[in-house]
């Protein structure tokens, strides 16, 4: 079930983010986001000789949480 939405800007910011669950939740949610712009961050600039290149586009598992797969 998807709880939350993130649209991110070149830049790495959000630019628009949604969550579809309680309101004590958002802030939460809003936390995660930010923290899995940071490993995608470091995943783009650092990236490793024997893992993906940088032309795939699909990261895998960004910030497991108990509750919530990123």
């Amino acid at each position: 079930m998807i709880v939350c939405v993130a649209v991110v800007g070149h830049q790495n910011n959000p630019l628009y983010i949604q969550s579809f669950t309680e309101a004590d939740d958002a802030l939460k949610l809003h936390h995660i986001v930010h923290c899995s712009l940071d490993v995608v961050d470091e995943r783009v600039n650092n990236p490793k000789k024997s893992g993906p290149t940088l032309n795939e586009t699909f990261l895998g598992l960004l910030y497991p949480t108990e509750n919530y797969k990123v």
